[in-house]
């Protein structure tokens, strides 16, 4: 559930892999296997709460995914003060106008539901507004979004969690969702394009002025690998799930064939076998980024990294046309960062440097030091840093006498991906510490790589 400061808190999960491909592009194939899926993961469920379950909310993704935009009018006889049911009613004819338009589109040939709208702008006698309860006003407009997806599609998902023994209280898309818990409602004001790489469709969804202005997605996701390891290694879906997921755990990977035989091989030798469907799904990703690149509507991308490991993560940044890199990965936005020429930056070393003038902290002359060489953290903040005419030092694994070069730092910065790493013994007294690590500690609450209760008391920031 959602906490009036916005966080999300979970109050149980677990999780379930299908045992054949029940699901292909999003859509239910085998209705009564996924059935018996959902209602496995809703009796654990139900085990870990100590209550019953009997509606469910669904996040939906197909292979077939229209988008329609719309804008609708809704008119007053006088001057009205618009209250809840005025904007319902708004968002109602909205609903309806987008119906229309998709069917003329379509020529009514193909039956589709509608599984999540979007008001991008509200307006007041034509004016933009952010809000339009308890305005005055004789006309109420906005500019909808409405995303379909294929009846059958929607029927499918219905009918198998029905078998579990579940109604339907809600449904939504999935990018829909993910946005809701990955782009905070301030952030939506930036224009991302959020990358959401499920199974079956890796999902897009775009944001631009506070609101969702754009879906799309691709047929192309974690499936694809796992048909691919199954054909190459004679198993079933099941058995080549698992080989995927223990390549990234495990240097060797045991399994049985369809005939009973066992055999060992390398995780690498594995990845390896699945460099073209690497290819592939890369290059299908970067088409879509493309895509959105020559989109007028859509002037900055960002890839929510790290990306699955099948995916080419360096092939995908550079496909990001650098006057819309706003993450600042792009080697180009790294060059000019080097070299001092304007362009964007890191969000997280920026917001390092801000934090530190904001602070009133001085950087010039101060010797800074930073534990960590990372593209996104590490060598950006280092050159931010000596951008701000700081005298900078970068440590890392191979660093020798690590806390003696830490304890000449007047400003340390760490993002060296290992919790409660620093303790007071690497910090010079009076020195100014910034932590950008995150992480969850044995009680499953966050945490640095600074461990600040031991620092604290050394530190003057």
């Amino acid at each position: 559930y959602k906490k009036d400061d916005g966080t999300f808190v979970v109050v149980a999960q677990c999780g379930k892999e299908h045992e054949t491909r029940a699901m292909l592009d999003g859509q239910i194939h085998d209705i009564g296997k996924v059935g018996s899926t959902i209602k496995q993961v809703k009796e654990r469920l139900e085990a870990k709460l100590g209550k019953k379950l009997t509606k469910v909310c669904i996040a939906a993704a197909g292979r077939v995914l229209k988008t329609v935009n719309t804008r609708t009018d809704y008119e007053f006889d006088e001057e009205t003060i618009i209250d809840e049911e005025c904007i319902h009613t708004l968002e109602l004819l909205g609903m309806e106008q987008a119906y229309a338009q998709l069917k003329t589109d379509k020529d009514g040939k193909i039956g589709m539901y509608c599984v999540g709208s979007t008001v991008i702008h509200y307006y007041l006698d034509d004016y933009i507004m952010l809000s339009l309860e308890g305005h005055k006003g004789k006309k109420i407009s906005a500019d909808f979004l409405a995303t379909f997806l294929p009846d059958e599609v929607i029927e499918s998902l219905y009918a198998a969690v029905e078998r579990a023994g579940l109604k339907v209280a809600n449904l939504t898309l999935e990018p829909i969702a993910a946005s809701e818990v990955a782009i905070p409602v301030n952030f939506r004001l930036l224009n991302i394009a959020l990358v959401d790489v499920g199974a079956g469709t890796s999902d897009i969804c775009i944001t631009k002025d506070g609101s969702i202005i754009g879906y799309g997605m691709i047929p192309l996701a974690g499936d694809e690998f796992t048909e691919e390891i199954a054909k190459r290694y004679l198993v079933d879906f099941g058995t080549a799930e698992k080989i995927k997921t223990d390549c990234f755990t495990k240097k060797t990977v045991s399994y049985k064939d369809i005939m009973g035989i066992s055999h060992k091989i390398s995780a690498q030798d594995v990845l390896e076998g699945l460099s073209d469907t690497v290819k592939t799904i890369t290059k299908k990703l970067a088409e879509k980024i493309k895509e959105l690149n020559q989109d007028e509507k859509v002037n900055g991308i960002l890839v929510q990294l790290p990306l699955p490991s099948h995916i080419d993560e360096d092939k995908v940044i550079k496909t990001i046309a650098p006057e819309k890199d706003v993450d600042g990965f792009h080697p180009q936005s790294v060059g000019a960062l080097s070299i001092g020429q304007k362009g964007f930056v890191s969000c997280t070393p920026a917001g390092v440097i801000q934090l530190l003038k904001r602070s009133g902290i001085e950087i010039a002359g101060k010797e800074c030091v930073v534990i960590g060489r990372s593209n996104i953290v590490g060598k950006p903040i280092s050159l931010l840093l000596l951008r701000e005419n700081g005298t900078v030092t970068i440590c890392h694994s191979k660093t020798k006498n690590l806390k003696e070069v830490t304890k000449r730092a007047d400003i340390l910065v760490v993002a060296i991906g290992k919790p409660l790493f620093v303790t007071k013994d690497y910090v010079k007294e009076g020195a100014v510490v910034i932590d950008v690590g995150i992480h969850r500690d044995e009680n499953n609450k966050l945490c640095g790589d600074v461990d600040f209760k031991d620092v604290e008391s050394v530190v003057s920031a």
